[in-house]
């Protein structure tokens, strides 16, 4: 079922109930018809997989995506010079506006500030080889959100993280604005695939309820080797109507 959002303000959206929860796709679309989104900030984009699968879905209010490695954030440019309403920008966020060197990763499109974990190198083999540095810009998300929402009349942001370990470190960079923030998605780990990772979800899920928010999905992502025990979800929380914080 498509997403109808409007691109600023608000609109009336109908969605079933019966397949709301058994896919992430689907579940995504039941909130944006919920909560009414029309801004969605995309923190750790990559090459605009996310923004993607948000347009094939039916999605139509703006994408704001961050990327601050130059291979991947070529391709999310010409995504976002090809679309009217997606804006794209080459900088990490995180807590303090600086500039940093981010580990590169050979056979994968990953990055990350942290270096990868023994469990992470073990689990994940050539896939997080360290193949070099880069420098990058480096702004906290309460510095740019006014740019992001700027001409929407009433602005209803979801925000997005995949920083490779370093989620919570956007969040505390979101500041005051975070307030703004009425539904978010984060990667969560059952280990630690990078070394001081704040995304473990014994962590970040008491972090992201003190702010407020309620957990609505949890969809695993990556398995260990037998199959069996999680390694990576995808989770989706919501501030609900009723609660003010």
């Amino acid at each position: 079922m498509a997403l109808h959002m409007a691109s600023s303000g608000l609109a009336s959206h109908r969605i079933t109930q019966s397949d709301a929860f058994n896919t992430p796709e689907s579940h995504l679309q039941h909130v944006f018809s919920l909560l009414n989104i029309n801004c969605v900030v995309d923190v750790g984009a990559h090459q605009g997989q996310y923004g993607v699968e948000l347009r094939n879905h039916g999605y139509s209010g703006r994408i704001v995506s961050f990327e601050p490695v130059a291979a991947n954030y070529e391709k999310l440019r010409a995504l976002g010079e090809s679309d009217a309403d997606w804006r794209t920008y080459q900088f990490a966020l995180a807590e303090e506006n600086s500039s940093c060197d981010i580990h590169l990763f050979a056979g994968s499109t990953w990055a990350s500030f942290l270096r990868t974990s023994e469990f992470g190198r073990r689990r994940f083999l050539q896939g997080l080889e360290l193949a070099g540095t880069e420098r990058v810009e480096v702004r906290r998300l309460d510095a740019v959100f006014r740019e992001a929402v700027n001409g929407l009349v009433a602005p209803r942001v979801f925000l997005r993280v995949d920083t490779q370990g370093y989620d919570l470190a956007v969040l505390r960079g979101a500041g005051g604005c975070l307030r703004d923030v009425i539904g978010l998605q984060i990667a969560l780990t059952t280990e630690p695939i990078y070394s001081g990772a704040t995304n473990v979800l014994d962590e970040a899920v008491p972090f992201v309820r003190s702010r407020g928010f309620s957990p609505t999905a949890f969809f695993p992502v990556t398995r260990d080797s037998d199959g069996l025990a999680v390694i990576e979800y995808d989770a989706v929380f919501c501030r609900p109507t009723f609660r003010r914080w």
